[in-house]
């Protein structure tokens, strides 16, 4: 599977806004790597960390997006769809990385304040 040809494909998995916090995680596809972007904002953000907002990361590399859209492709889907249907909502990129875990695929996780 050439994940490149999934080049510039972004999903919104999880957009969220209540009193004192919003929330937006997106999934994409760059130079054939799989990335899942959060950000969240708000004053619970700042009681509970310390800061407005932050952003987060989970990064596949090229070997590794590869095995990724080689299980979530079994049966023909599209993996970028099976990835928008099945995790999707406020606890998508905990159960994505539970998928990974079990699945021995290595993604990096990284913050940003």
């Amino acid at each position: 599977m050439n994940t490149a040809d999934y080049n510039g494909r972004k999903l919104v998995l999880c957009e969220d806004q209540t009193p004192g916090f919003s929330t937006r995680i997106t999934a994409e596809v760059k130079d054939g790597c799989f990335f899942i972007t959060g950000r969240d904002e708000g004053a619970a953000v700042q009681a509970f960390i310390g800061v407005p907002g932050y952003e987060y990361y989970y990064i596949c590399d090229r070997e590794n997006t590869e095995k990724l859209f080689a299980l979530l492709a079994a049966g023909g889907e599209d993996p970028m769809e099976t990835i928008g249907r099945v995790y999707s909502g406020m606890d998508c990129a905990a159960r994505f990385r539970r998928f990974c875990e079990e699945n021995q695929i290595t993604c990096r996780f990284d913050t940003k304040h």
